[in-house]
């Protein structure tokens, strides 16, 4: 009784919010994304594969994943090759899967962004060892002074019993890996057709990172020139925003039509005070065309409540809610409840973490696609 009585309810908060054709649309159009990561294929044919369920589904653009922790997924002069698709790390599969993204992409008229993740490192284990021999070597040996350290100057602990975070990151105040990182970036861009370029792990592992020894000599420096009140947690905070911005003008002089994009938390108080990542702040400096908040729940209220407050804070028509569609917990009735109110609030548009997921609401996504009547859309969620 108690499940039907939630099922009724969300359904009356559905049907009370506008349609996508009752209201405003945002310039472009809505944009309903697939976040495709790393361990989503295997050969060109998944790839293939995965393109024609999300085309069907009716999303149109493709956040795919090419590099992951300082490795990558394409034929790099830079970074050695991941290992999920080898098998092995440092290992060349064969076969260049961004380059393969980008010709089915365009096969189904979807368009293609890059995903990389920024900062990580290399991910936290039971049996910590770090990355092996490559050819090029891992940034992690090459250069271990960039690692993101601790007050105390300890480097972040690969052995998940102390960690406490998924990833040991490259410190994103150090200068040797902004210009390590940009390089990969431009590598990327000039290399390949995208459409946009997907930042995720763009923060700090918290704000008790990084005091690494070229960070806190950059400061030291900047110090007595700096105003009033700019802390070193500030300072961090405004250097990850200019190295935003200089990413951004990089890729746009490349390819000037290209859409930035960031992942960011879904409380942005929280990013900017815990993770010293001001989002806020790249959309006003227009560093970002787009911020991705990852609202990953399935409480109506708490969604609604974090769309509320990016679209007022940033605007709606940057703003492209996260939806963690795959939580335990998620059905085809969050699914519908969470994309109408997107809509409502006049969002960008919506992006489903991740592709493995599509399929499973694939019926609903093509009635969201279609434009549907949202009595429609309700019944087929039922």
């Amino acid at each position: 009784m108690a499940r039907i009585s939630v099922i009724l309810v969300s359904i009356c908060v559905i049907c009370l919010i506008p349609s996508a054709s009752a209201t405003s649309q945002v310039p472009g159009g809505e944009l309903r994304c697939a976040w495709v990561t790393r361990w989503g294929f295997s050969s060109p044919g998944d790839i293939s594969a995965v393109f024609d369920e999300l085309h069907a589904a009716g999303i149109n653009t493709v956040f795919f994943q090419v590099r992951g922790a300082c490795s990558v997924l394409y034929p790099s002069s830079i970074e050695p090759w991941s290992g999920v698709l080898a098998g092995k790390f440092g290992v060349d599969p064969g076969w260049d899967p961004l380059d393969t993204a980008v010709v089915e992409a365009r096969k189904r008229g979807l368009a293609i962004h890059a995903w990389i993740n920024v900062f990580p490192a290399w991910p936290v284990s039971k049996a910590p060892k770090g990355p092996g021999k490559s050819e090029p070597r891992h940034a992690m040996l090459e250069h271990p002074e960039w690692l993101a350290r601790s007050k105390k100057g300890e480097a972040m602990p690969l052995d998940i019993s102390v960690a406490k975070h998924s990833y040991a990151f490259l410190s994103p105040t150090a200068p040797g890996v902004k210009r390590h990182i940009m390089s990969v970036v431009m590598e990327i861009t000039e290399s390949y057709e995208i459409d946009g370029l997907h930042l995720d792990y763009v923060r700090f592992p918290d704000s008790t990172y990084s005091y690494d020894d070229a960070s806190t000599t950059a400061y030291r420096k900047y110090a007595p020139y700096a105003p009033r009140g700019m802390t070193y947690a500030l300072w961090r905070m405004s250097q990850l925003t200019e190295f935003v911005g200089e990413i951004s003008k990089a890729v746009k002089r490349v390819r000037p039509g290209a859409v930035i994009s960031a992942t960011v938390r879904r409380d942005p108080m929280e990013g900017k005070d815990y993770f010293l990542q001001d989002g806020l702040e790249w959309v006003r400096e227009g560093y970002v065309d787009l911020l991705v908040p990852m609202i990953y729940t399935s409480d109506i209220g708490l969604f609604e409540k974090s769309v509320r407050e990016y679209a007022l804070l940033a605007g709606e028509d940057k703003v492209i809610a996260g939806i963690g569609a795959y939580l335990d917990t998620f059905d085809d009735i969050t699914l519908a409840g969470q994309v109408q109110t997107a809509r409502a609030y006049g969002l960008r548009g919506i992006a489903i973490f991740n592709s493995d997921y599509v399929k499973a609401y694939s019926d609903l996504l093509k009635t969201i696609a279609a434009g549907e009547p949202e009595e429609q859309a309700t019944q087929k969620a039922q």
